[in-house]
């Protein structure tokens, strides 16, 4: 779907390396990537709007997320900069943003989820 939007902002290698990656996970890796996404908007909803980013869940959430981007994207590709940059997009792009809010039916879900991972990358 955002293909071509990628390609213009990223390495190509990187994408193909990524996209190389998801495909060659065995079904049963891909409905565990699944239920992750699923995880991490259920996971993310009671914390809409904290600060306390040192309790359980909210360290719970941010290593929920890790393991996500460690299935989708190269190895090389993960570091704490990277995380919390994707983080960064995700309240500066509107598409995100909305994804996580609508996916949590909570205003500041994108912002929230930020705050954890620069807090924990």
């Amino acid at each position: 779907m955002y293909g071509k939007e990628i390609r213009t902002k990223y390495d190509n290698d990187l994408i193909d390396a990524s996209k190389q990656k998801v495909c060659a996970l065995s079904k049963k890796e891909f409905n565990h990537l699944e239920q992750i996404t699923k995880q991490i908007l259920v996971q993310l909803k009671p914390l809409v709007g904290t600060t306390d980013f040192q309790q359980p869940a909210a360290k719970q959430l941010f290593t929920l997320h890790k393991e996500y981007l460690l299935m989708m994207w190269p190895t090389q590709l993960y570091s704490s900069t990277n995380h919390k940059n994707l983080a960064t997009m995700y309240v500066c792009d509107e598409r995100f943003k909305k994804y996580y809010e609508e996916g949590t039916g909570m205003e500041g879900a994108a912002q929230t989820l930020k705050d954890i991972i620069d807090y924990y990358a």
